[in-house]
């Protein structure tokens, strides 16, 4: 518990390290010993989850002719409420070739 003394108006930031992933509860209650009667409360729900660690896209076949499907496999190490979104993007590509002249 922070004891603090306030002669204007403040903002005071608490920290807090969580280590698990789940719903957590916190609450702030604020009075004084001069009017102890009087109690300022406060609560709100939060929602703790894991970031996620690495994601990797693989695509089988890497090269394929015009028409053939490929499957996109994502890989994701850790992470919680992940939501996938389908995105395709048509990048074109050119090629450029390099011609080493015949000696």
């Amino acid at each position: 518990m922070a004891r603090v003394l306030f002669y204007e108006d403040r903002i005071v930031n608490l920290m807090h390290l969580y280590e698990n992933s789940s719903e957590y509860g916190i609450s702030m209650k604020a009075f004084s010993k001069w009017s102890a009667d009087q109690v300022f409360s406060h609560s709100k729900q939060i929602t703790v989850v894991t970031a996620i660690n690495k994601l990797r896209v693989r695509v089988m076949p890497a090269n394929v002719p015009i028409g053939q499907k490929v499957d996109v496999s994502i890989i994701l190490s850790k992470g919680a409420l992940v939501k996938l979104v389908r995105v395709c993007t048509m990048v074109k590509h050119t090629l450029a070739h390099t011609h080493s002249p015949t000696l």
